[in-house]
Order: C-alpha cells, then structure tokens, then sequence
C-alpha cells in the first residue's frame, strides 16, 4: 500500500505539471503523449475512484470520460501520429530545457577533467561555461554557452579570467590600445574575432555560431550528437586561437611583465606542453624590445645634453624624418577683392591676450616668386588683427614667422654642429601653421583653419576615444615644431594647449608667435608674456630677458605632455588663484603629483614608465637639466614605433 500511494501522488504531481502547461498552451506533442503515457500506465497501479479524485484535482476537463474511451482514443491518436514522426520512443520529444542538459553531459563525457555548470541569466537564458585551460596564478579561459531559449540563438564566447572572475581593463588608455590590436588580429581570423568591451573593459574570444548548427539545438526531432560534435569543433578551435595569442595579450594589459613573459614562455613549451614541440607562439618582437632598451637608456642617461657627434650620425637620420611640405611657413596671396578682408562682430570667433580673432571665407590667389598663381581659390581663413590700434603683435607674429620662412644655405649666424647636419633650413614646416599676408593690409595676419580646432577643443572632444598612440604622435609633431624653430634661433615663450592646431590628419601645428623671441636679434626690451601652469619658474624669478633659453619651452612642453597623458595637470594648483602657484614657481619647491607605481598602469607599463620620467625632466627647476629636444623626439619616435609593433 505504501509504494501504491507514493505512486499515486507522483502521478498526481506530474498530471498537474503536465496540464497546466497545456492550459498555458506552451505545450506540444510530446506533453500531449506523456500525459496520456501517465495517465494509461497509473490505472493499472490505482483503484477506479482514486483515478476519479485525481482527474478532479487537476479540473481534467473530460472527467466523466471512461478509461476505456481514453486508451481508445489515445491508441488512435499515436498510431496516426507516428506516421510523421517515426518509430522512435518518447525521448525524441525532449524540451530545451532537457536538451541543456543532455548537452552538458555529454561534454563533462567529453572533457571528464572540467567542471561544467548550467544556470540562468536572464528570462529564457540559460548560460553553460566552464574553465577551458588554467594556467596556474596567471589566467583561466572561461568558455560560455549562451542559449536564448526564447529567440532560438545560441551564442559562444571564451572570457579571460583569473581567480578573482574575468579579467577586466579598467584603464582607458589600454583599452584603447587593445580594440586597435584587436581589430589588426581579426583581419587574418575566419573562426571568430577577439574582442574588448570598451566600457566594461572584459575581453575574450567570439566565436561564429553558424545558424544551420544553431537550428540543431532546437529542432526536438533531432539528437543531440550532431550538435555535440558542432560544439567540440568550436572548443578546439578556442584552444588553438587562444594559445597563439593570449602570453602576448597578458602582457599588454599589464597582467605580465617581460621577464614573467620569457619565464611563461619556457614553462609553457618545456613543462606544459611538451608533446608539442612545434607549437608556435605570439611572442614578443625582437625589435620592439631593442627599440625599448634605447627608450631606456636614452631617458636614463644625461637627457639634458646633446648627442656626441657619432650618436647623431647614428640617430640623425631619424630624427630628420618628417611628412614633406612644399609650403612655406608664410606665403603671400592676393585676394580677388581686397574688399573680403573687412571683417565685423559676426565673424569674431575668438581672442587673445592681444589680438582678435575672425574667420572668414576669402577667394585668393597665390603669389609664388612675384607670379600670380591663374586658379583662384576659397577657403575658409582665419583673420588676426591687433586689439588695440597702436597695438604690433601681428607685426611681430609676422616677422617671426617670416624668419621661419627664410631658406638659409649656409649656418651664418647659427651654430654649427653635428646636430644641424641633419637639419634643413628650408623655409617649410609641416609642424607649423600656415599663415599668409597680403601686401595691401600690414595690419592683418591670415591663416590657416584647421579641421579640429586647438588642442584643448580637440582633447575635450576626444577625451573618451583619444588612444595613446595619438598622444604620443601630437606630443611628437609638436617637438618636432620646437626643434624647427629653435634651430632657427626662435624662442615661442607661449606653448600651451590653446596654441596648438590639430589638422585632420591629427597632426599638431603650432601657433601664436605673439610671444615669440628671436634671440638673433637684440630681445633686452621684450617683455613676454606668461601663462600658468605653462610657464616656466624662471619667469617668475624675473630673469632679464635675454637670459632665457630655448628650456622656457621644454618645461612648457614638459606641462602640456603631461597633461596630454595623465589627463591631469602635474602641479596642483586652482584657476580661481594662481598666487600659490605662482610663489611656488618663485621659490623652486613645486611638487609634481606623479607616483610611478600607479601612473605606470594607466598604460602600456613599459612606456607609461619612462614617458612620466620624461615629463619629470622636463619640469627640471634648473633649465640646464631640462631634456634637449633631439632625445625628447628620439624616445617619441621610439614609442610609436614600439606601440606600432607590440599593439
């Protein structure tokens, strides 16, 4: 009696599962024959007014039906069912749900040592994952199998994790790096695509779900073999993909440095897998680490003096690399109606310390050895006129920009050393704006407007996508504008943010030479002007005039790459009131917010390292230890070319 009544309230449990999905009408054939299959099998174990009492539980609605009615009909229904659906018995039938399983079974056969487990995310989601490789302290690839019952979607992905969970890139810089290094890799990749998140910063591996073998899940008709085998595919081929590449992704998000690499790598083939000894590894550039051990030695090393002379043969032709331009710094135009150069309010667009600021679109022709070019062209140009009318900073910005105009055969009047043997005085500059004049307006400086503003605008605007490979190729064009103009004996007094143009190209272009010394000439009665945090301690000392080197602009430069990397200025310091900052600089005991442990991290640690030391050089209170600027474009070229080769 007792295995009689556990029976009875078995069957009860399942007939009201059964017929409540029926009611819900989210049932198909298969719940339509096992509830005939229960109902058939329990009258043979319960008494007739025991089955009755269990049809009225579950409000059955053909409750006054006899039994023999119900098999009648239940043979019927089968027998002409069957001839759609086969011969096979009821596990043909089994639902999503039962098929997850069945499939999670069949690969913890498959892969014994794993641990496999099944659990729910979302409303019709269910989630199967399991470690696919551990390598002991360092990573485990999580492999995830995502299967939206609702949608009918099955989705695989491989997630880079630890002990802690997945692994996650907070740092925006590194992530940046990692969507470029991604998208180079998924160019030779036909099984999937590895992939970042650039908000939440997980990455891992996609892998293409055809629809054909995701359709295998779902039809209940079909066994889960075939399926199984779809699913193994896609594990060996995560395995292989994820071997190749992940030593070399660890240690771009800073997981690993180069000497844990080199250990890896030994452990790797020597121990882990030694019955593959053709197994090849991403492994780290050779040239990239030789391009890193000069960043080292030259940020190391005495930046503040000049290369000797057989460094500058062997580093010459590196540093004069730059984009050609056939432009000079200052070209005269005639416009085609002189009467377009008058400009009103509706044109301002800006100001400085001392001049106003108007763009405009202006039809002209150049004018190239004292020949009109024949083909006019409109451009939009920006206007640049003294506030005041007794004012002559356009005349000296035009003068200044005139001398860098000049093309100098001979080094009369410059020094003459091994650096300037790889220096061109050709009167052009891709690193600096370009400005043009018109004979008939002294009074008036045109130039160039540039696609993305100033570089404070531009940095504003691209804060979020701004990748350190950009960074570091504005950092660069600008000191390759510096050196330009210090070769030409040219002090610009006012590197800041604002002063730099980016084209669209993004390369920088510097500006407002309003400021500007040409130490060729007799600069005792100029007095430059100063903008914090920018300028330089010994402006703030009072230094006489001519006492000021081409330093001033280093620690300018020094501030401006800072802040270009560290998305923070490095003295502190309130724009509401400058009068601390400004007796610090007096007095040489600023302190620069920088932690190396910390800021190394924001970034490829390698590089973040040495360009903070960079920066600490270059904000030196004593100018003759700041950096020359032949090593400061030297370590910048060296960056990019590492970047370009390891990301």
């Amino acid at each position: 009696m007792l295995l009689q009544l556990n029976f009875q309230i078995e069957i009860k449990v399942l007939l009201s599962i059964l017929y409540l999905n029926i009611r819900n009408k989210s049932s198909d054939i298969q719940i339509k024959y096992l509830f005939i299959y229960f109902y058939i099998n329990s009258q043979q174990n319960m008494e007739q007014e025991n089955e009755n009492n269990l049809l009225n539980i579950i409000g059955y609605p053909d409750i006054n039906q006899d039994l023999e009615t119900i098999q009648l009909n239940a043979a019927e229904s089968i027998q002409k069912d069957q001839s759609n659906f086969g011969d096979n018995d009821l596990n043909k039938f089994k639902s999503p749900s039962g098929k997850i399983e069945e499939l999670r079974n069949a690969l913890q056969k498959r892969y014994p040592q794993a641990f496999f487990n099944v659990s729910e995310i979302g409303d019709g989601t269910k989630l199967v994952s399991f470690p696919l490789e551990i390598y002991q302290g360092v990573l485990i690839t999580q492999f995830e199998i995502t299967i939206n019952l609702k949608k009918k979607q099955i989705n695989a992905h491989v997630y880079f994790a630890d002990k802690d969970g997945r692994i996650i890139v907070h740092q925006k810089l590194l992530r940046l790096q990692m969507c470029r290094y991604m998208l180079r890799l998924n160019n030779n990749l036909r099984v999937g695509s590895f992939f970042i998140n650039p908000v939440f910063g997980h990455l891992g591996l996609n892998l293409q779900c055809l629809n054909n073998k995701s359709e295998l899940f779902f039809q209940t008709s079909k066994e889960i073999g075939e399926f199984e085998v779809y699913m193994d595919s896609l594990i060996v081929t995560a395995i292989h993909s994820l071997r190749f590449h992940f030593m070399r992704i660890l240690f771009m998000i800073n997981k690993i440095n180069i000497k844990l690499f080199r250990l890896y790598e030994v452990y790797i083939e020597q121990v882990k897998y030694p019955q593959e000894p053709t197994i090849n590894w991403r492994k780290f550039p050779k040239d990239a680490e030789q391009t890193l051990y000069r960043i080292k030695q030259i940020v190391k090393n005495n930046m503040h003096l000049e290369f000797n002379k057989s460094e500058y043969d062997q580093y010459g032709p590196i540093l004069q690399k730059q984009v050609m331009s056939e432009n000079k710094c200052l070209i005269e135009i005639l416009p085609t109606n002189l009467n377009e150069l008058e400009i009103d309010q509706k044109f301002h667009i800006n100001e400085g310390g001392f001049c106003n600021i108007y763009s405009k679109d202006i039809f002209y022709q150049i004018i190239k050895d004292s020949q009109t070019q024949q083909q006019a062209q409109k451009r939009p140009l920006v206007i640049k006129t003294d506030k005041s009318s007794a004012g002559d900073r356009v005349k000296k910005e035009a003068d200044i920009v005139a001398r860098l105009s000049e093309t100098i055969t001979n080094n009369t009047g410059l020094e003459s050393s091994a650096r300037l043997k790889y220096f061109k005085f050709s009167g052009c500059c891709p690193y600096i704006a370009q400005f043009y004049y018109v004979k008939q307006r002294q009074d008036i400086l045109l130039m160039e407007r540039y696609y993305h503003s100033s570089l404070d605008y531009f940095k504003a605007k691209q804060q979020e996508v701004l990748s350190l490979s950009t960074r570091i190729f504005i950092a660069h064009s600008i000191a390759m504008g510096l050196r330009y103009i210090h070769n030409y004996g040219i002090i610009h007094m006012d590197i800041k943010p604002a002063n730099i143009l980016i084209a669209k190209t993004l390369m920088a272009k510097i500006t407002d030479f309003g400021e500007a010394l040409n130490t060729n000439k007799n600069i005792e009665k100029e007095k430059p002007g100063k903008t914090l945090p920018f300028s330089a301690p010994e402006m703030q000392q009072k230094v006489e005039t001519s006492k000021f080197t081409y330093a001033y602009d280093i620690y300018s430069f020094g501030v401006l790459f800072f802040e270009l990397l560290f998305d923070r200025y490095p003295i502190d310091f309130r724009k509401q009131n400058f009068k601390p900052l400004e007796d610090k600089l007096q007095k040489l005991n600023y302190f620069v917010r920088y932690d190396e442990e910390y800021d190394k991290l924001l970034g490829p640690q390698v590089l973040m390292k040495y360009l903070g030391r960079l920066c600490l050089q270059c904000l030196q209170p004593d100018p003759t230890k700041r950096p020359n600027i032949d090593k400061i474009i030297l370590v910048l070229k060296d960056c990019l070319t590492y970047l370009d080769k390891v990301y």
